[in-house]
Protein backbone atom coordinates (compact mmCIF):
# COMPACT_ATOMS: atom_id res chain seq x y z
CA UNK A 1 0.00 0.00 0.00
CA UNK A 2 1.63 3.39 -0.91
CA UNK A 3 2.12 5.99 1.75
CA UNK A 4 0.34 9.18 1.57
CA UNK A 5 3.38 10.95 0.11
CA UNK A 6 3.97 8.55 -2.87
CA UNK A 7 -0.18 9.02 -3.63
CA UNK A 8 1.03 12.85 -3.46
CA UNK A 9 3.95 12.56 -5.25
CA UNK A 10 1.67 10.84 -8.14
CA UNK A 11 -0.94 13.55 -8.10
CA UNK A 12 2.11 16.49 -8.18
CA UNK A 13 3.67 14.15 -10.90
CA UNK A 14 0.70 14.93 -13.20
CA UNK A 15 -0.41 18.33 -12.15
CA UNK A 16 3.33 19.69 -12.97
CA UNK A 17 3.50 18.20 -16.18
CA UNK A 18 0.50 19.70 -17.24
CA UNK A 19 2.03 23.11 -15.78
CA UNK A 20 5.08 22.22 -17.70
CA UNK A 21 3.42 21.80 -21.02
CA UNK A 22 1.15 24.96 -20.26
CA UNK A 23 4.22 27.32 -19.18
CA UNK A 24 6.10 25.95 -22.61
CA UNK A 25 3.46 27.17 -24.88
CA UNK A 26 3.41 30.42 -22.85
CA UNK A 27 7.02 30.58 -23.17
CA UNK A 28 6.82 30.20 -26.89
CA UNK A 29 4.26 32.55 -27.82
CA UNK A 30 6.03 34.90 -25.34
CA UNK A 31 9.30 34.44 -27.37
CA UNK A 32 7.45 35.23 -30.74
CA UNK A 33 5.87 38.31 -29.29
CA UNK A 34 8.62 39.76 -27.22
CA UNK A 35 11.65 38.01 -28.50
CA UNK A 36 14.09 36.41 -26.31
CA UNK A 37 15.72 39.47 -24.65
CA UNK A 38 12.66 41.59 -23.91
CA UNK A 39 11.22 37.92 -22.23
CA UNK A 40 14.61 37.16 -20.38
CA UNK A 41 14.69 40.72 -19.30
CA UNK A 42 10.50 40.30 -17.98
CA UNK A 43 11.04 36.50 -16.53
CA UNK A 44 14.48 35.60 -16.40
CA UNK A 45 14.39 32.30 -14.62
CA UNK A 46 12.10 31.92 -17.79
CA UNK A 47 9.34 29.25 -18.44
CA UNK A 48 9.85 27.03 -15.27
CA UNK A 49 8.99 30.72 -13.35
CA UNK A 50 5.73 30.65 -14.86
CA UNK A 51 2.95 31.41 -11.83
CA UNK A 52 1.40 27.98 -12.34
CA UNK A 53 4.36 26.68 -11.90
CA UNK A 54 5.18 28.91 -8.90
CA UNK A 55 1.59 27.96 -7.54
CA UNK A 56 1.92 24.21 -8.00
CA UNK A 57 5.92 24.18 -5.76
CA UNK A 58 3.78 26.15 -3.17
CA UNK A 59 0.68 24.02 -2.97
CA UNK A 60 2.67 20.69 -2.67
CA UNK A 61 4.60 21.86 -0.38
CA UNK A 62 2.39 22.88 1.97
CA UNK A 63 1.09 19.72 1.47
CA UNK A 64 4.09 17.67 1.91
CA UNK A 65 4.39 19.66 5.72
CA UNK A 66 0.44 18.93 6.32
CA UNK A 67 1.02 14.88 5.81
CA UNK A 68 4.00 15.48 7.94
CA UNK A 69 2.62 17.41 11.02
CA UNK A 70 -0.14 14.29 11.39
CA UNK A 71 3.23 11.96 10.86
CA UNK A 72 4.22 13.91 13.78
CA UNK A 73 1.97 13.56 15.90
CA UNK A 74 1.69 10.06 15.65
CA UNK A 75 -1.25 9.84 13.17
CA UNK A 76 0.85 8.04 10.05
CA UNK A 77 -0.11 5.04 9.06
CA UNK A 78 2.42 2.42 8.63
CA UNK A 79 5.70 3.05 7.36
CA UNK A 80 5.63 6.31 6.68
CA UNK A 81 7.86 8.97 7.87
CA UNK A 82 8.09 12.42 7.55
CA UNK A 83 10.03 13.89 4.83
CA UNK A 84 11.47 16.97 3.77
CA UNK A 85 9.49 18.75 1.44
CA UNK A 86 12.18 19.82 -1.39
CA UNK A 87 12.58 15.73 -1.40
CA UNK A 88 9.55 15.11 -3.01
CA UNK A 89 8.92 17.88 -5.19
CA UNK A 90 12.45 17.52 -6.54
CA UNK A 91 14.80 15.12 -5.43
CA UNK A 92 12.56 12.52 -6.12
CA UNK A 93 11.96 13.24 -9.73
CA UNK A 94 15.52 11.91 -10.19
CA UNK A 95 13.91 8.38 -10.63
CA UNK A 96 14.91 8.02 -14.22
CA UNK A 97 12.09 8.54 -15.71
CA UNK A 98 11.24 11.81 -14.77
CA UNK A 99 14.67 13.59 -14.94
CA UNK A 100 13.87 15.82 -17.76
CA UNK A 101 11.45 17.68 -15.45
CA UNK A 102 13.74 17.76 -12.47
CA UNK A 103 16.25 19.74 -14.82
CA UNK A 104 13.51 22.14 -15.89
CA UNK A 105 12.40 23.15 -12.61
CA UNK A 106 16.60 23.49 -11.41
CA UNK A 107 16.00 26.51 -13.82
CA UNK A 108 14.42 27.97 -10.77
CA UNK A 109 17.43 29.86 -8.72
CA UNK A 110 14.94 29.85 -5.00
CA UNK A 111 11.98 28.54 -3.85
CA UNK A 112 9.32 30.61 -3.58
CA UNK A 113 8.87 29.96 0.08
CA UNK A 114 9.40 32.22 2.89
CA UNK A 115 9.38 31.70 6.82
CA UNK A 116 7.03 34.07 9.01
CA UNK A 117 8.34 35.09 12.74
CA UNK A 118 7.58 32.11 13.96
CA UNK A 119 9.77 29.95 11.54
CA UNK A 120 6.67 28.61 9.66
CA UNK A 121 7.07 28.23 5.86
CA UNK A 122 4.68 30.66 4.27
Amino acid sequence: MPTRHEELFDEYLKEMRAAQALAEAWWKDLLKKAGLAEARRRWPLGPAAHPRVIDLLRKYWFKVEDINREIEKGKGKKGEDAIYPQQLLADDLLDGKNDDLAEWLNTLTYWPLGLDENDDHV
